[in-house]
Parts: C-alpha cells; structure tokens; sequence
C-alpha cells in the first residue's frame, strides 16, 4: 500500500461563478490572491437519540449538513471582495490593466470552491453553495494588503481527480509604503498621520435556511449589512492643514473638544496600490465609505515606547466612488467566462 501525503506548496484554491441554480456546481478555474491558509469544517450535526432504560445512545441521528470555513490572502484581485460586496459592475479595459467597480446589492451570488491537493493520486475537495459572510482587508506598516474572508457553504464531494490549475501571478502586490487610510468631509479626505495598522470588516450576516426533506440547505439570505473599522495610529499632533492628526480624530469622535449630541458624519477612503503607474501591471484597491463615525478610542500610554490611539467605528454604506479594482482580470468578476 502506498501512503499519499500533501503540503500547501502542493495545493492550489480556485473559485468560480454559479450561474445556475443555489449550489449547483460551476467550473471553479478563477483565482482569488495569494492563498495563505484555507480551513474548511464539514459538520453531519449529530444528535444521540437516548430511550428510557438504557445508558448508551440508541442512535445517532444526521440531521443539517453544515460547512463553514475561511480563507486568508495577500491580495492580488478584488474577486472575493465583489462576492461579498454583491456585483461587479464592469472591467473598464485598460490593457493590460484592467478597472472593476464593486457595488452594493441586497442579493448574492454563489460560487463553488475547489481545494486541489496534488501528488502522485489527487484529492480534491469542490464545495458547492460556498458565499462570503464576512471579509476583512487588513494592512500595517510591515505587511501587505491582506483579505480574510468568513464561507459558508452547501455541500461537498470529494474525488480523486479532476484538480485544478494555476499558475501564480507574480506582480508586486500593494504595499504599505503606497497605503492610506483618509477621513474627512466628502471630496476632502485626508490621511491619518502614522497609521500603525488597519482593519475593515463588512459583515453580510447570512443565514442559511434548511426545509424539512432536505439535509442540505435550500438558499443563503444575506440579512443587514454592517460595516466596522479598527485602526492604530502613533498620537500625534500637526499644525499641517493637508493632514489628520490623533487630536482631529478625538475630536471626530466627540464631536467637538467635548461629547456633543449631535455628531457629523464622515467619509472614509482606503487606498492601497503597488507603486506601479497604470498601464504597466498597476495593482490598486480604493474603497470609498459614507456615513463614517468613531464608536471608541483608547489612548495607549506605556512606561517605554510611543503613545498610540486605538479606534474603532462604524460606516452605514459605500460611497458613491464605491470600490475600484485595478488589476490584470480582463472579465467580471462574477461570470461564468
């Protein structure tokens, strides 16, 4: 007998567009970044069936068949990013570049996920229903853009061919040297001084609905849309007019220099590329968010160090700039092509 065993260097994810019926498996052959980790958990949802006059369960009953899991990339594309969002209105062509705009949309779309672990005998694990519950981009100063992102899924089958592949595209991906992250009024962002790190979280919070008859589940409904905001940031102050300091940002979240009872909301811009100028292998995100408010800040004051303000607020949408993609995905993001 011999014994297969297969490592990450071995293993490639892809993705691709149901365009048919909830869970109907698609050709997933559409990468999704620089894959880092991707942990799926497939769960039968046992229930033991005790009786009177025994210790032992008497069965052991199947009941909703449940997968969830999560995937980790350095980012490439804004692929996963429109499934979570709702739709990718188009690719502007700007050969070899290539210009997506997401936009919010109340329905989503589905996707199969093919995990390919290859050797000498293949397995390959192609989930089916897969959506996006939650995605987070996150940055800081010694790292790179990065996108998580919570699944949830219908099925699975498992097979011992049909693996997929790829082959890595080796562009500079966006760096932290060419990051922002700008506040202010509308059309008058402005980036925060020293920013340490960053997180941005849109939460879909999808509920998955079952139907007597069905082990698997019938439909994905995404419920109310929230979007969070963390951040880090060295306090500082600046005299500069160009530029938001630690004390704009207290300010921002009181309102004024005190708690007032009427806050003005703002906007949020993140912008994140790779130094490169368009029309020679740009990869770039900018996502434009309304409605911005702090919820919390914590002023960090250690014995040795720098003084840090940590924040953390809210956004109720997209802005009308919405999130622009440029990269080398000469197709929607969300087709079957």
């Amino acid at each position: 007998m011999v014994v297969y065993n297969y490592a990450g260097v071995s293993t490639n994810v892809l993705i691709g567009y149901e365009d048919t019926a909830y869970g109907t498996a698609a050709t997933a052959d559409k990468n999704i970044g620089f894959v880092q980790s991707l942990n799926m958990t497939d769960r039968n949802s046992l229930e033991r069936v005790h009786a009177v006059g025994a210790r032992n369960a008497q069965a052991l009953v199947p009941k909703i068949y449940e997968v969830t899991g999560s995937v980790d990339v350095v980012y490439q594309n804004g692929r996963l990013l429109a499934y979570a969002v709702g739709t990718d209105e188009d690719a502007e062509v700007t050969d070899p570049d290539y210009s997506h705009t997401l936009a919010e949309a109340d329905a989503l779309s589905s996707f199969t996920l093919k995990a390919s672990h290859d050797a000498a005998a293949d397995l390959v694990r192609t989930y089916t229903g897969c959506v996006v519950n939650s995605i987070r981009l996150s940055g800081d100063m010694n790292s790179p853009l990065k996108m998580s992102a919570d699944l949830l899924a219908q099925s699975l089958t498992v097979a011992t061919s049909g693996a997929g592949t790829y082959t890595p595209d080796t562009t500079q991906v966006p760096a932290p040297q060419f990051g922002s992250f700008k506040i202010g009024a509308e059309a008058g962002e402005e980036a925060i001084l020293q920013v340490q790190n960053f997180e941005f979280t849109l939460n879909n919070n999808i509920e998955m609905v079952g139907a007597v008859g069905n082990r698997l589940r019938r439909a994905a409904v995404p419920k109310t849309r929230t979007y969070d905001f963390r951040l880090s940031a060295a306090l500082t102050t600046d005299s500069g007019a160009s530029t938001q300091d630690s004390m704009e940002q207290l300010q921002i979240l009181l309102g004024s220099t005190t708690p007032q009872s009427s806050l003005t909301e703002k906007s949020v811009i993140i912008e994140y590329d790779n130094g490169v100028a368009g029309g020679s292998g740009q990869r770039k995100l900018t996502a434009d968010f309304d409605g911005f408010l702090y919820d919390e800040a914590t002023v960090n004051t250690p014995v040795e160090g720098i003084v840090t303000i940590d924040l953390s607020g809210m956004a109720k949408s997209l802005d009308t700039v919405k999130i622009i993609c440029i990269d080398d995905v000469a197709t929607d993001y969300i087709t079957a092509d």
